[in-house]
């Protein structure tokens, strides 16, 4: 085998190895972004239960959550983006603009 023909097998390893790290990273962040939104999924169903026995509407805001679950603001927003089950609500100030964002979990079954 020429130095040539080494050279390009080597290129051609690389190029195999470079996609499947790439291919790799990409599951490894797809992963992580759907665990937390079944962490945030389940915390705010667990909530909702808890609160309705005691009737009360069972959102939380974005303080509780960072809090409890350790998740930051962006993932805690995308994560309800991309969610059917966790349901944005706004309060509102006294001038009608909204002041907070809170999040609880819908469903269906639970109006």
């Amino acid at each position: 085998m020429t130095c040539k023909e080494t050279l390009e097998f080597a290129a051609n390893i690389a190029a195999i190895l470079t996609f499947l790290g790439g291919a790799g990273a990409w599951c490894y962040y797809q992963y992580g972004f759907c665990h937390k939104r079944k962490v945030l999924e389940k915390h705010l169903k667990e909530e909702r239960e808890a609160d309705k026995k005691l009737g009360k509407q069972g959102a939380r805001s974005f303080l509780h959550l960072t809090t409890k679950l350790g998740l930051t603001e962006t993932d805690i927003l995308r994560a309800s983006f991309n969610n059917c089950h966790i349901k944005r609500l706004e309060r509102l100030d006294e001038k009608g603009f909204a002041e907070k964002i809170l999040f609880q979990y819908h469903n269906d079954n639970s109006n």
